[in-house]
């Protein structure tokens, strides 16, 4: 900045225009969030569990499984049962994501049983 400048008070050209952009894109900002507060609907955790495979070792079958989350909310502490008892359990699904485990199961089993589902689930 020269003596001219700092005497007269003017400012340069470039920090307009800076101070332009930067006021638009903090606007554009608050009206974004005021909008996600006001109209966004959020769902519930939606959980699904699907076998992907069962493979056989020795004398258990082992079953690969995901479990998706088709929500808007996350969901914690879920817990999948196999035949009625509490095989897995998953500490966090974030919402919109899928989660894979296995579980190993003695006798016939098969990826078309459908003994494998949620046993429950907490918000964070």
């Amino acid at each position: 900045m020269s003596d001219a400048d700092e005497n007269t008070g003017k400012r340069p050209l470039a920090e307009w225009i800076f101070g332009l952009l930067s006021g638009c894109g903090i606007a554009a900002l608050i009206l974004f969030l005021s909008w996600q507060a006001l109209f966004s609907s959020s769902h519930a955790p939606d959980l699904v569990v699907s076998v992907i495979g069962v493979e056989r070792k020795g004398d258990a079958n082992i079953a690969t499984f995901e479990v998706a989350n088709h929500g808007d909310r996350a969901a914690s502490a879920v817990t999948v049962l196999a035949k009625g008892q509490q095989v897995v359990e998953f500490d966090y699904v974030a919402a919109h994501s899928i989660r894979r485990g296995a579980v190993g199961l003695p006798g016939g089993w098969s990826a078309g049983d459908p003994s494998i589902g949620i046993g429950g689930f907490a918000e964070p």
